[in-house]
């Protein structure tokens, strides 16, 4: 069975669900599109809703990215994360308390990170002072962090849906994190 989007797989009472802007739409349907209002016409009418702007700046990534899927001789071995469903999954299931742009959301996500790299303090002030803040944020630093984390945690991962469907190219439609 093929799905267009990730968000009703999940559930609409699954914890991700309860983070705004969460929720996962297969791209391909909008990577040939040449403009903006273009892009929402046709993911409004696969998907039920418009692409957001976040996405559409970020289309042509996406589009390397699936590139560079197709071309793996075993695509299993690249998996998608959700951020927050990473922390919360390293965090006991708990959601965490606090927005990812804020100090305390930064403190908080740090402190986890911290449990499973206790350098993850030192990775964060390196990247800060390499890169201005306009083109890497902390959130960001955390989000590739937390990726990092879940890939070493190899026994631990889980996946959700735990009977993913696949996308127009047989991809599995399915988010990695690890239960800890």
């Amino acid at each position: 069975m093929h799905a267009t989007s990730r968000a009703p797989l999940l559930g609409a009472d699954h914890p991700v669900q309860a983070y705004s802007g969460s929720g996962f739409a297969e791209f391909r349907q909008v990577l040939g599109c040449n403009d903006y209002a273009e892009a929402c016409r046709i993911n409004q009418a696969i998907t039920g809703r418009k692409l957001s702007r976040q996405s559409w700046n970020i289309l042509p990534r996406i589009a390397e990215v699936d590139t560079l899927i197709q071309a793996l001789p075993d695509r299993r071995k690249l998996r998608e994360m959700h951020p927050e469903l990473g922390f919360m999954g390293l965090n006991g299931g708990v959601p965490m308390a606090h927005s990812k742009k804020t100090q305390a959301g930064h403190q908080e996500r740090l402190r986890i990170l911290q449990r499973y790299r206790p350098d993850a303090e030192a990775i964060c002030q390196s990247l800060r002072a390499a890169w201005p803040k306009r083109e890497l944020a902390n959130d960001d630093i955390h989000d590739a962090l937390v990726g990092a984390v879940i890939a070493s945690l190899k026994d631990r991962h889980r996946q959700v849906p735990e009977q993913p469907e696949t996308d127009t190219k047989g991809l599995p439609m399915e988010i990695l994190y690890a239960a800890i």
